[in-house]
C-alpha cells in the first residue's frame, strides 16, 4: 500500500484524465455540430451565389470556417487518445478495451467568500508565507540587501 502522499498523487492523476477526456470528447461533438451548421451555411451560400443573391467572398469565408473546424476536429480527436492513453497506463488496462462514457457530477457552487480562500490559503502555504516574509523584510530594512534581493528598496 501506498503512501498517503502517494494515494493522493493517483487519484490526481485518474481525475485529470477523466475530465480531460471528458473535455475532448465534449469539445468534439461541439465541433462536429458546428461542422454541420457550417456545411449547410456552405450550401446555401451556394444556392445564394447561383441566383446572384450572395457574393463569392461568404462562400469562401465559410469554407475557410469549415476547413478550419475539420482542422480543430482532428486535433480534439489527438487529445482523445492522449487522455484515453493516459487512463489506460493509470487504470493499468490493455489499449484495446473502450473507455466508457464519462459524466462528471454537477458543479458545487463555492460556499466561501474570496477574502476566505485568501486567509485560508496564506495560512496553510508555506512556500507563500516564507515568500511575504523575506519579501517584507526586504522592503522594511530587516533584511540585508545584498545578492538576488538588491534594488528590491528602489522599486518598492
Amino acid at each position: 500500500m501506498g503512501t498517503y502522499r502517494e494515494d493522493s498523487r493517483d487519484r490526481s492523476v485518474g481525475t485529470i484524465g477523466v475530465c480531460m477526456l471528458w473535455d475532448a470528447r465534449t469539445r468534439l461533438a461541439i465541433n462536429i455540430e458546428n461542422q454541420q451548421l457550417l456545411d449547410q451555411i456552405l450550401r446555401t451560400a451556394q444556392t445564394q451565389y447561383s441566383v446572384g443573391q450572395a457574393s463569392q467572398q461568404d462562400i469562401l469565408k465559410t469554407g475557410v470556417e469549415l476547413a478550419k473546424a475539420r482542422s480543430d476536429e482532428a486535433l480534439i480527436r489527438q487529445e482523445i487518445i492522449s487522455a484515453e492513453s493516459m487512463l489506460h497506463a493509470f487504470l493499468n488496462r490493455p489499449n484495446n478495451v473502450p473507455i466508457g462514457l464519462v459524466t462528471l457530477d454537477s458543479l458545487i457552487p463555492i460556499q466561501h467568500s474570496l477574502a476566505t480562500i485568501l486567509l485560508y490559503s496564506s495560512g496553510h502555504h508555506p512556500m507563500l508565507s516564507q515568500d511575504s516574509l523575506i519579501l517584507s523584510r526586504v522592503i522594511y530594512g530587516q533584511h540585508g540587501t545584498s545578492g538576488i534581493y538588491s534594488g528590491f528598496q528602489d522599486i518598492c
